[in-house]
């Protein structure tokens, strides 16, 4: 199972987000790249929705996220040391579709 597979999986039936990882209103579910991935695991039965450490379960199943930042970050204006930070920064910042991030991390072999 690779996290760029997570991601594209949790994008499905559900609306991008920024600023936070998850939200539910009630009627839409609304997530950003990191929560798209944690929705993806839930679908697979490898996590809960009612989680208190959505990041930290990530992290477990995804070392990668904390890792050195590749080399080569797309986008200019990145400061940060992980893996996770670029993929908040291309999110947040950069307002890449969570698709196109799960694309970047494809393209990085995760």
């Amino acid at each position: 199972m690779k996290l760029s597979e997570v991601v594209f999986e949790g994008c499905t039936g559900t609306v991008q987000g920024y600023g936070k990882m998850m939200v539910d209103d009630g009627e839409v579910f609304v997530c950003c790249a990191l929560g798209a991935a944690y929705v993806g695991l839930v679908r697979r039965g490898l996590a809960h929705l009612d989680n208190a450490r959505p990041y930290g379960c990530l992290c477990h199943m995804f070392p990668e996220l904390d890792a050195p930042p590749p080399n080569d970050v797309p986008e200019k204006g990145y400061k940060g040391d992980s893996l996770l930070d670029v993929i908040v920064f291309l999110n947040d910042t950069c307002k890449w579709t969570r698709e196109r991030i799960a694309e970047y991390l494809q393209s990085l072999g995760y």
